[in-house]
């Protein structure tokens, strides 16, 4: 995928962004609470980069202007006690100007590294403000208020809807949104409606065995032209009667100009969404890849875009505008894989710790997988050779409830920290049978586990044969995060197949 992305890249002339403008959402903490936005350079959260002015509203923008992974949080205090807060986590993303990448980690290896390229310099928290954006501040312990007089206008000169705009007539604009504002009171209401070309060039429709994944890319305008109507309630007016009752609408400010919008997207089966497992959104261009645990051909699926557009007129302007496009989902493509073994669970689940030598232990001799009591499956055809309670590492490091399996083959599988098993020493399984359910029986320095399933690949009968079951189980390793790495980083470290996630 990347190296498809990054060949139509490098064509182009460098660098080719300048600056990137992202949009970052979070859950309401309550009525009345202010937030604060905060985005940093490294994991534990001690580099500030950049810190947004306090606000009420859940969402906003903001600008980095260098390439590197960023982590952000959002502190959330209510005004009557502002020494109470707490902080929202919102995750990483890793932004390359050079190459106008954006995604969740970054790729590992990066395949074109920029060519004489100077050595990144440490983020520097100040950064020059673009014109028509408020400046980043840092927060301070005195609680400030953040509007804008209404006596302050800073647009520039917008020319009328019957003119071009930078050279285009905007009767001709072929990428579009109307939206209408209406505020009353302490209510809002925004009613949009958007003309834009929005492109699906492929849809990949694959079952993997015990899942199925799809694979959406796709084209949208970046650039946008936009005309804002803002409307309220006229003032009451002796003079005039329509004033007298109820209200009357009155036009109160406009805007019609250019501006770049900042999308989020998902697809939606039957009328329910489902989480993407992995994302690429560029200034023109996005990939989505959704993993389904049935067959959704030929269901009803929609692709849900998010738009996020913001302008500045008297004040600042922030639109949402939702899109959605159908999508034909094909048949299935059955994945051809010379790999020998399926996946040793009957759902995708994550990784607590990875084969090798990882910073808990050196080395760890399989794969645990932070499953809690669930189905525990045999990854290919073979015979049971024992089950039963290991005890072998003394009374505290057990190995607790396990099953030992020979494949046709003539490696072995092994399954430890089971709950229970429901096979027997020299029982006859099938690949993706049910053989055990995962627990946290025994112990390690004689501690209990948490739990969860380690599994291991040997050439052999004996512990010492192991091998890393990466290579050899056929399932797409990128749908298989690290879990919990944002609070453990050394979760991450071993054979890890993508090790920044």
């Amino acid at each position: 995928m990347y190296p498809l992305l990054l060949t139509t890249l490098i064509a182009t002339a460098y660098p080719v962004w300048e600056s990137k403008e992202l949009q970052a959402s979070w859950m309401s903490q309550g009525e009345g609470y202010e937030y604060i936005l905060e985005v940093y350079t490294d994991k534990e959260l001690t580099q500030l980069y950049l810190a947004l002015p306090p606000i009420t509203d859940t969402y906003t923008y903001f600008t980095v202007y260098d390439t590197h992974l960023y982590f952000h949080r959002v502190k959330y205090y209510h005004p009557d006690n502002p020494d109470d807060y707490g902080y929202i986590f919102l995750g990483q993303y890793y932004i390359n100007l050079y190459y106008g990448f954006y995604t969740e980690d970054i790729p590992s290896p990066f395949p074109y590294p920029p060519v004489n390229e100077e050595p990144e310099p440490n983020p520097v928290i100040e950064h020059k403000p673009t014109p028509s954006k408020p400046p980043t501040v840092q927060p301070t312990e005195e609680k400030k208020s953040y509007s804008l007089p209404n006596s302050i206008d800073n647009r520039e000169d917008i020319p009328n809807s019957d003119t071009s705009v930078l050279g285009i007539e905007s009767s001709n604009q072929k990428d579009t949104c109307n939206v209408s504002i209406f505020k009353e009171k302490d209510n809002t209401s925004v009613s949009s409606s958007c003309d834009l070309d929005i492109r699906i060039n492929k849809v990949k429709y694959i079952n993997w065995g015990n899942y199925y994944t799809v694979e959406t890319e796709g084209i949208y305008p970046h650039n946008i032209y936009v005309s804002i109507e803002v409307y309220e309630c006229s003032k009451f007016n002796l003079l005039k009667p329509e004033t007298w009752f109820g209200c009357k609408k009155e036009l109160t400010d406009s805007y019609r100009g250019m501006t770049k919008g900042i999308y989020t997207g998902c697809l939606i089966v039957n009328g329910k969404y489902n989480n993407t497992t992995y994302f690429t959104f560029k200034d023109t261009s996005f990939y989505l890849n959704n993993l389904f645990t049935e067959d959704i051909y030929p269901k009803n699926v929609l692709l849900n875009l998010d738009l996020y557009l913001q302008v500045k007129s008297k004040e600042w302007i922030d639109v949402k505008h939702s899109i959605k496009e159908r999508i034909v989902i094909p048949k299935a493509e059955k994945i051809k894989s010379n790999k020998p073994f399926s996946y040793p669970l009957k759902k995708l689940i994550g990784v607590t710790q990875w084969y090798g030598c990882t910073q808990y232990q050196c080395p760890h001799k399989g794969i645990d997988f932070g499953a809690t009591k669930e189905k525990v499956v045999s990854i290919a055809d073979g015979t049971v050779k024992s089950v039963g309670f290991d005890k072998y590492g003394g009374e505290c490091n057990q190995g607790g409830n396990y099953v030992l399996i020979k494949h046709t083959n003539g490696m072995y599988s092994m399954y430890l920290h089971l709950d229970s098993y429901s096979v027997k020493a020299g029982q006859k399984v099938k690949k993706g049978e049910k053989i055990a359910v995962s627990g946290n029986t025994g112990k390690k320095n004689c501690q209990n586990f948490a739990y969860h399933l380690h599994f291991e690949t040997r050439k052999q009968k004996d512990s010492s044969t192991h091998v890393n079951p990466v290579p050899y189980i056929d399932v797409d390793w990128n749908l298989i995060p690290t879990l919990g790495y944002k609070q453990n980083p050394g979760r991450l470290t071993g054979d890890n197949p993508h090790p920044n996630f």
